[in-house]
């Protein structure tokens, strides 16, 4: 008997660990991975006529969680605002990863930092990699200018690991106000997040048995 016993205890532990990496999306936060934000009173119109990217850097290996945008819309502005996320080649904009939309009641006309929650896709990212931020919209964007968005610039270039894009072409007086949130890629099992697996990590899952995460 104490043989079985002797057995089945780390074979049920291993299960229970491998368990963990299941666990682990529905447990651990997204953290500040890239960023640009701060005052600015200048805008990159999105519209029907023009689309508007910023290319980043990413520095944490991980699942992309959501990207907040700093943008208001003009006082007639009823169309969507589209968020698509691309990968790049040659540092610039490239095949469509995902795409998630906001009405524009949920876009301010003063500046809104409006996130964007693209967690749906799983797209994971390892540090290093250079993907692309693209606003889009249908709004119509025609004289006295008053139904459209705007993405907020800064006119320096602050950002190091990106550059902004307007309908495709790139250019380099200024970056795109934004914040990109990871869910950072774990040790298997280390569910607490202290660098190794062990005994508060089991007790992580035991927890969480038959509960929906």
């Amino acid at each position: 008997m104490r043989l079985i016993v002797n057995i089945v205890r780390p074979f049920s532990a291993a299960v229970a660990l491998c368990a963990a990496s299941a666990l682990y999306a529905g447990i651990t936060p997204a953290v500040l991975d890239q960023q640009n934000l701060g005052t600015t009173n200048a805008g990159g119109a999105v519209a029907n006529d023009q689309t508007q990217a910023q290319t980043l850097t990413v520095g944490t290996t991980g699942l992309l969680s959501h990207v907040n945008v700093n943008i208001f819309k003009r006082n007639n502005t009823v169309e969507d605002i589209t968020l698509s996320v691309r990968s790049t080649s040659g540092g610039e904009p490239d095949a469509l990863l995902t795409a998630v939309s906001l009405p524009a009641s949920a876009i301010g006309t003063v500046d809104t930092l409006a996130t964007f929650d693209v967690s749906a896709a799983n797209l994971s990212f390892n540090a290093g990699d250079v993907i692309a931020i693209e606003l889009a919209s249908l709004a119509n964007n025609v004289f006295p200018f008053d139904e459209r968005y705007d993405w907020r610039r800064y006119n320096t270039d602050p950002y190091a690991g990106g550059q902004r894009f307007t309908n495709g072409v790139a250019y380099s007086d200024f970056d795109f106000a934004f914040q990109t949130f990871v869910i950072p890629a774990p040790l298997t099992g280390d569910l607490d997040g202290n660098g190794f697996v062990g005994i508060d990590d089991l007790n992580i899952v035991l927890s969480n048995w038959n509960q929906n995460v």
